[in-house]
């Protein structure tokens, strides 16, 4: 199915629940609403479920794509490049999506399919651009007059640390810290928008003071993450999608953010 979908340029979430609605109102009206969540429709690419989907998923997939069957859609493709993995850990199922680069996820996995919708965000990186570059302003806002909680977790750009992870990626001194303060600022202003108004959400900014060692996006049920490595900028590392339903790894990132976070502190105000 996914090799069927990338040929389809359905791969994302977003694009795919538009195509199952557009053949549940054609075959099965009842169904229109009903397709798959972000984190599940994930795992199917992945190949991370036992046996098939509900029937009425298999229905609208046969309706989708009538030369398969439902069993062959879920079949594993031979002599194809597939960048996804699942492996054991923990006595249970780990599902675990792997990409080569960020360029690479942000093909499959777009911020403006990962976002849209969610209740809870919490990010931690450098300057966190997965999130303040790439998804715009007034979506973040009206993800927070939903009532989304985030946690946005930046390191210090005042921090010698930054200054390390600059020579480290070969990048002019100050340019992370220009970055991260750009960054800081632009969320800045949304909380003085929303604190202006009545907003049931809430966005949240803290520093860290250590070595950056993750770029954690855990988005509701779902957990992004690429390592920072020696001599590659970020945008160049690998990436991991990990689901809440695995038995180890989501928790693992999951308590990386909270100890980070629970040593954060508010920004300094650099603005001079």
């Amino acid at each position: 199915m996914k090799v069927l979908l990338q040929s389809k340029h359905l791969q994302t979430h977003g694009a795919f629940d538009r195509e199952y609605n557009a053949v549940a109102r054609r075959v099965e009206p009842g169904l229109v609403g009903s397709g798959p969540r972000k984190a599940q429709f994930y795992r199917w690419l992945s190949g991370g479920v036992a046996g098939l989907p509900y029937p009425h998923h298999c229905r609208i997939l046969e309706a989708m794509f009538p030369d398969y069957t439902a069993g062959q859609l879920f079949a594993e493709s031979v002599g194809t490049q597939n960048y996804s993995t699942s492996k054991v850990c923990g006595g249970g199922p780990e599902i675990v999506t792997t990409y080569a680069t960020r360029s690479e996820l942000l093909r499959n996995l777009p911020p403006t399919e990962l976002f849209p919708g969610v209740t809870r965000a919490d990010i931690v990186g450098i300057s966190l651009n997965l999130f303040c570059q790439q998804f715009p302003d007034p979506e973040i806002v009206e993800l927070l007059r939903s009532g989304a909680q985030i946690r946005c977790l930046f390191l210090d750009p005042n921090s010698r640390h930054t200054a390390d992870r600059e020579r480290e990626e070969g990048q002019p001194a100050g340019s992370l810290t220009a970055l991260t303060r750009l960054n800081i600022s632009a969320l800045r202003r949304i909380v003085q928008q929303i604190a202006a108004e009545d907003f049931v959400g809430t966005l949240t900014i803290r520093t860290y003071d250590a070595p950056a060692r993750f770029n954690i996006a855990i988005v509701d049920r779902t957990c992004v993450c690429q390592p920072y490595l020696p001599t590659s900028r970020g945008v160049e590392s690998p990436a991991f999608v990990v689901d809440a339903d695995s038995s180890g790894l989501y928790a693992t990132f999951s308590g990386v953010f909270e100890t980070l976070w629970a040593s954060g502190a508010e920004p300094v105000d650099d603005r001079r």
